[in-house]
């Protein structure tokens, strides 16, 4: 057996007319008879299946660890996403608050909002940095 990756759900028959599903995202083993077959091997053509390198459990393991790197960095990105949306929010609630009270015209106040806006971007950006750091 070779280990595999489907990227889509497939259904491939065997000599005795079963079959094999691979389901979506598929990685793992892949038996032998099955990787005879001509669908199979079309499938690998195409790029829907690919073999990896080995069969060692360190190849699944460092797969396993990449996908994992890749979704804690979506969802890090994603948190800091919100966090510079609620900033903006903020910055420009409080902005527009303040052009209210100074009376400021329209064009003026939608300069403070941007001015604003760009300083908590700024900050929130230097906190974080600076957590990075430690």
């Amino acid at each position: 057996m070779k280990f595999i990756s489907c990227k889509t759900s497939v259904r491939i028959p065997r000599k005795d007319g079963t079959f094999v599903n691979f389901p979506a995202h598929y990685l793992g083993k892949c038996p032998e008879d099955v990787m005879q077959h001509w669908y199979f091997k079309a499938l690998c053509k195409d790029g829907t299946i690919t073999y990896l390198d080995d069969s060692k459990d360190s190849t699944v393991e460092d797969a396993q660890k990449t996908a994992e790197a890749k979704k804690a960095q979506e969802a890090a990105d994603t948190e800091r996403k919100r966090l510079i949306d609620d900033a903006k929010n903020t910055a420009k609630e409080e902005a527009e608050k303040e052009a209210k009270e100074k009376g400021l015209t329209a064009p003026e106040t939608k300069k403070l909002v941007v001015d604003r806006q760009r300083e908590a971007i700024e900050k929130l950006t230097a906190e974080a940095k600076k957590a990075q750091e430690e």
